[in-house]
């Protein structure tokens, strides 16, 4: 028996499942709802669905929103879950290993806290603002649908590596690199009490989608922006409180490689710390050293025209973007040339300006990313843009007991 609290009559216990299962099916049968839910589902994630005493078989697809209705079990409140990998056919995945049908994979924080609610909201906007001071703008946020958050980062942030095979092998262990990084990079206010849970990064592994209830709590897995996450509360995932679907965060997609900068400060943390059997280091590897201006075009239009008048206004800041891509890239572009390359311009920049940039962008300690929109505003780059100038790439090395690299 429970107490009703606005009269204090008492109320079967029964009866309230029978409500709570009749809001589950009324949350479920939304148009809007399973619209939000399949978006996120595709046929090329494994969709898994949950209860107190129920749980679908697996693996299992949801092509379509009909396909979700017929695994959510009528009398039940279910969660609804995806795989955080996307395979080529999921249901192949009884016979066949997760690594050779493996097509893509996103990073989750999973942020949960025995501390309550609100160590959880802190500890999440610490990690929201820390990934921020790396370039990564893309971030989503949403409650989990019982004390935490999730943090969600889409897998074409990180396709930054030299090929196709090396982004899918990089899963679970370079997620797995981020999420300890990060947390040994919070303060010690931020993270106390506070876990991220990173058994997440295990292959088939599931996490509750957006705008799916949770079974036990009742409560919406709600989508926030960085603004409503400050203010957001327990009763902002109740069904009945929701009215409408934020399409702009489902839509949200980010930049290809946006966390290339991330990626190298992970580098450096893990090749600082003590090396042990199995540990996977992430490593530029000699593709960074050996790239020319020739694979980058718009770089190659530069050194081929120079500073022509065209480039009028953007000089200064095409010559710094070339500047940190010797650095961040690897171009192999030296400063006699790029000072040979000034005296023939038609608009050479001044003797002066160029010696300083040279001298200061080539020694600063944290170079700037190479940014491919200053190549495009000053009209040097193809129309379709140059994905090598995006981000550098990135191969990985495995190391045995003594640190030493070895090849699989």
């Amino acid at each position: 028996m429970t107490q009703n609290p606005e009269r204090g009559a008492q109320i079967p216990l029964e009866t309230n499942r029978k409500d709570a299962a009749q809001s589950c099916q009324e949350w479920y049968c939304r148009s809007d709802v399973r619209q939000a839910l399949i978006s996120q589902l595709r046929e090329d994630r494994e969709v898994w669905v949950n209860a107190e005493d129920y749980a679908s078989p697996r693996p299992r697809v949801a092509k379509s929103p009909s396909d979700l209705l017929q695994l959510i079990p009528k009398g039940r409140v279910c969660s609804v879950s995806s795989s955080i990998e996307r395979f080529s056919d999921p249901l192949l995945l009884t016979t066949e290993e997760p690594n050779t049908l493996r097509l893509g994979w996103d990073l989750i924080l999973d942020i949960d806290s025995d501390n309550g609610f609100e160590a959880a909201k802190r500890c999440s906007q610490a990690v929201i603002r820390l990934l921020a001071n790396y370039d990564l703008e893309s971030v989503k946020v949403k409650f989990s649908g019982r004390r935490g958050y999730h943090l969600l980062i889409e897998g074409e942030a990180f396709d930054c590596f030299s090929g196709p095979t090396d982004f899918l092998r990089a899963y679970p262990l370079v997620p797995l690199q981020v999420a300890r990084f990060i947390t040994a990079a919070l303060s010690p206010k931020d993270r106390r009490g506070v876990e991220i849970d990173t058994a997440v990064y295990s292959p088939r592994h599931l996490i509750r989608i957006a705008y799916s209830l949770h079974h036990l709590t009742k409560l919406v897995s709600l989508p926030l922006s960085t603004g409503e996450l400050g203010r957001f509360t327990l009763e902002d995932a109740s069904p009945d409180r929701i009215k409408q679907i934020n399409w702009n965060w489902l839509d949200t997609k980010p930049k290809l490689g946006e966390a290339s900068t991330l990626l190298d400060y992970v580098v450096k943390w893990v090749q600082r710390s003590k090396p042990r059997t199995g540990i996977h280091v992430l490593s530029r590897a000699n593709a960074a050293k050996t790239r020319t201006h020739d694979s980058t075009p718009c770089v190659s239009a530069l050194m081929r025209e120079g500073f022509s008048a065209k480039l009028e206004g953007h000089r200064h800041d095409v010559l710094c973007n070339v500047l940190n891509g010797i650095r961040r890239l690897g171009f192999t572009i030296t400063p006699e040339q790029l000072k040979e390359l000034n005296k023939r311009s038609e608009k050479p920049l001044p003797e002066r300006e160029l010696e300083y940039q040279i001298r200061y962008q080539l020694s600063r300690p944290r170079p700037y990313r190479f940014k491919p929109e200053i190549m495009q505003e000053a009209g040097l780059c193809p129309s379709i843009g140059c994905r090598l100038c995006r981000n550098p790439p990135f191969t990985i090395k495995r190391t045995d007991q003594r640190g030493e690299a070895y090849d699989k």
